[in-house]
């Protein structure tokens, strides 16, 4: 411990590891005078069994602290494949990957006249025609601009009936009507910042190393233009989300520069077919209830998987339309924090790894995916549950303000909710494709530092919104967007989902 806590750096960290060291080990103690003075005036069996509370709170004590000092981690086993070749020969530079993908071409290296001379007598190699040495080589292709100088043609009718007199033929599509970029750049734009969370400072910089000169603020309004497209279809999709029988949600907060830094909140529906994220002040029960509301059909009536955060409890009991379950990996992840302590959590630990086993068989099962789950959860699911619900029982009576303690009281509050998934087919063990669907968010956040207005933070909702979308379907999120400016551009209010580009 002392040497983990000797390599921190970070002077903020450090203290704030000293005081969580700090409290528990101040609970640990409390308990431990409050039992040996219970110990005391106790004999017999109540003697011994205090004995062993103090020795397990001792145990603590002295226990391994490393998860204060190093990198948190939920996986419990080596997740990395043994190398049974042997190690990698440097020469390789990796395991070769195919690239279906790439364009493939055919280059000649020819010998040189003094690679064919021998070394010794000076005579000429033979070339031998038709034999090579073959080998494949990744090349890069860099990127670069140009400037297309569009010569519309103009025609003029003689006629006097034609409400035009001069027709003029269509010009290369663009974002901006009058601007001088083409779609396909803005759409790059777009996809550079929201989905490979380049920034656009960063993006005006690469660009002026290919010989493109452009201002972030001129890249900005290429986004901008292109999110007056989007709305319907973004809308669209919350209604649609809203109509699934069980949809997954989760928060998390989004820096907004032009409050002084201040968090507003994204939240995520997120089904099989869709992402939708909301950018937005507050995260309070109110805020749920809106996000939640269809504006035809009115508050949600499904399953709604969540965590156990007061914001989803509160709405439920206020709109009393809608089901919660909760989510079985968030259980998982406080024994993982408290194993390293009590080793006794690992058991649990397995268990609920035994439920996400049952769950990716049903998922590999040749029936249909309901009927998997009914299947599996009927026959395997029930039981563990069963097991589970002993072990609680056993243990919830020591480790007293351990954060052991902590995880089965979390665990046991929530009973119903986590086991709701079990007589229920359309709801899944846990809410990852929530968490998932905010990666995006939380990795852009942590590049641009959020948003610097509400409609930047409005346009950021909406671009990873369309973005994971088309990823769920397979298809190029450039594509989607190209898809649904276009429709809405032909056809204002025009709504375009993704399998339609699927049948076309």
């Amino acid at each position: 411990m002392k040497k983990a806590l000797h390599k921190i750096e970070d002077v903020d960290k450090l203290r704030e590891v000293t005081r969580l060291l700090a409290n528990e080990n101040e609970i640990l103690h409390k308990q431990l005078q409050k039992l040996s003075r219970e110990m005391d005036t106790l004999k017999g069996q109540d003697s011994v069994h205090l004995q062993l509370e103090i020795k397990r709170l001792k145990q603590a004590l002295n226990g391994d602290r490393r998860k204060y000092s190093q990198k948190k981690s939920e996986r419990t086993r080596p997740h990395r494949r043994s190398k049974k070749n042997g190690p990698r020969e440097d020469e390789t530079g990796g395991r070769r990957t195919a690239q279906p993908e790439l364009e493939h071409i055919e280059e000649l290296f020819e010998l040189s006249e003094s690679d064919k001379v021998c070394d010794k007598c000076n005579g000429i190699a033979e070339v031998m025609e038709g034999t090579f040495e073959e080998s494949e080589v990744i090349d890069e292709v860099q990127r670069t601009f140009r400037v297309i100088k569009a010569k519309r043609q103009k025609a003029v009718h003689q006629c006097d009936c034609s409400e035009k007199k001069i027709v003029v033929a269509k010009g290369p599509e663009k974002a901006v009507t009058r601007g001088r970029f083409s779609l396909g750049f803005a759409i790059s734009v777009v996809i550079n910042k929201y989905f490979y969370h380049i920034p656009l400072e960063a993006q005006a910089s690469q660009m002026a190393d290919q010989g493109l000169i452009v201002k972030p603020n001129v890249l900005w309004n290429q986004i901008e233009h292109q999110a007056k497209r989007w709305q319907s279809t973004y809308e669209a999709l919350r209604c649609r989300a809203l109509e699934s029988p069980c949809v997954n949600t989760d928060d998390t907060g989004w820096p907004m520069l032009e409050l002084g830094r201040k968090n507003w909140q994204a939240f995520v529906l997120s089904t099989d077919e869709l992402t939708y994220i909301e950018i937005g002040p507050r995260k309070d029960h109110q805020r749920v209830m809106k996000l939640l509301t269809h504006p035809k059909q009115g508050y949600y009536s499904g399953v709604l998987m969540c965590d156990g955060a007061a914001n989803f409890t509160k709405a439920q009991k206020e709109m009393k339309s809608f089901v919660i379950a909760n989510d079985w990996a968030h259980v998982r992840r406080k024994f993982v924090e408290a194993a390293p302590d009590f080793p006794v959590a690992s058991e649990m630990v397995e268990l609920i790894g035994e439920l996400f086993e049952i769950e990716r068989n049903a998922k590999e099962s040749e029936l249909d995916l309901f009927a998997a789950r009914i299947k599996v959860r009927t026959e395997f699911s029930l039981s563990i549950l069963e097991k589970i619900r002993k072990w609680m029982q056993k243990n919830a009576g020591g480790w007293q303000g351990s954060n052991l303690n902590r995880a089965i009281k979390y665990t046991d509050r929530r009973w119903e909710k986590l086991t709701y998934f079990a007589g229920h087919p359309e709801v899944p063990l846990h809410n990852n494709p929530a968490e998932f669907a905010l990666r995006k968010p939380v990795r852009g956040r942590k590049n641009f530092h959020g948003s610097k207005s509400p409609d930047g933070a409005k346009f950021s909702a909406m671009a990873y919104t369309l973005c994971e979308t088309a990823r769920k379907h397979g298809l190029d999120p450039g594509e989607y967007l190209r898809a649904v400016f276009l429709n809405d551009l032909a056809e204002p209010g025009r709504v375009t989902f993704p399998e339609e580009l699927l049948n076309i």
